[in-house]
């Protein structure tokens, strides 16, 4: 049902979804560590792929080569980047997080040059220097007023973005294998709910009955829109192409930054300079998609 919706389009609808779950668990992450948010994330994630596949057309052949490719990006993508997401938008805020992460445009960029040979224009140059320069933006500061974290902090999101790019390619591969975006969400995200069960022990443990109840609440929506917004994307990466599909999805930044300010305007301080960061961020990925 997904698969006659434009795939761009696909992409702009989860980057609503993703806009409204990163400020629900920004709202949860006072009371909630990194491990308890991601724990319930890929727990939500992996019920909710499973309903839509139930309820999606079925797969016949299931090559063991996409599910690995599947499962790796559960591992990458569903495990590690949400957990170092989580923990960013706690060290570094949730405006500056969101928006440094669009430098996974430049790693996928990289990526696809290197690997499925793709032709770097001047469109796609200009782009990735403009995300540069925006990310740049976000983290420079000459009268020191956003001296709240270490500025060895941003390396967090940085090197999330840098992950978020591998698991792109990983999931074209699969999808090539396997074109079911549902099925290969399942797959990530019961993957990534294994692995939080493997590293349990050797956190403090869930302890449920003494979390606050209305920030599990809150987490959980926001593990349901994210968790939707995961299968559109998907479906977009199976039937569109990167360039296109991965820069609409991280035009999110914009309704982020937006609610960001609206909702926690003490805590992000977003000012006019991190606006023209990630406007300049934005406006790198529609260059993108016009190098296409």
């Amino acid at each position: 049902m997904l698969d006659s919706i434009h795939p761009n389009l696909l992409a702009l609808i989860a980057a609503t979804n993703v806009a409204i779950s990163r400020i629900l668990y920004r709202n949860a992450i006072r009371k909630l560590s990194a491990f308890h948010i991601t724990f319930i994330w890929c727990l939500v994630a992996a019920v909710t792929s499973i309903s839509f596949y139930m309820i999606d057309k079925k797969i016949d052949v299931w090559p063991i080569e996409a599910i690995l490719w599947f499962m790796l990006v559960g591992v990458i993508g569903g495990f590690v980047a949400r957990y170092v997401l989580i923990t960013s938008i706690e060290y570094v805020g949730l405006a500056r997080t969101s928006v440094l992460n669009q430098t996974s445009l430049v790693w996928s960029s990289a990526f696809g040059v290197l690997i499925f040979l793709e032709h770097m224009n001047i469109w796609l140059f200009c782009g990735t220097l403009s995300i540069m320069f925006g990310s740049i933006l976000l983290v420079y500061d000459p009268k020191g007023k956003m001296k709240v974290v270490s500025k060895y902090v941003y390396l967090i999101p940085i090197g999330n973005s840098f992950i978020i790019a591998i698991s792109h390619i990983l999931r074209k591969f699969g999808m090539i294998l396997l074109p079911s975006g549902s099925f290969g969400v399942a797959v990530a995200s019961v993957t990534a709910l294994v692995c939080m069960f493997i590293v349990l022990p050797f956190s403090k443990g869930l302890n449920i009955k003494s979390l606050d109840r209305r920030s599990i609440v809150l987490v959980t929506i926001g593990s349901f829109f994210n968790s939707v917004s995961a299968i559109l994307f998907w479906t977009a990466v199976m039937n569109g192409r990167l360039v296109e599909v991965v820069p609409v999805n991280r035009l999110s930044v914009l309704l982020i930054i937006f609610l960001s300010w609206l909702f926690f305007r003490k805590q992000e301080l977003v000012s006019l300079r991190v606006v023209m960061g990630g406007l300049m961020s934005v406006a790198g990925a529609l260059l993108v998609v016009l190098g296409k």
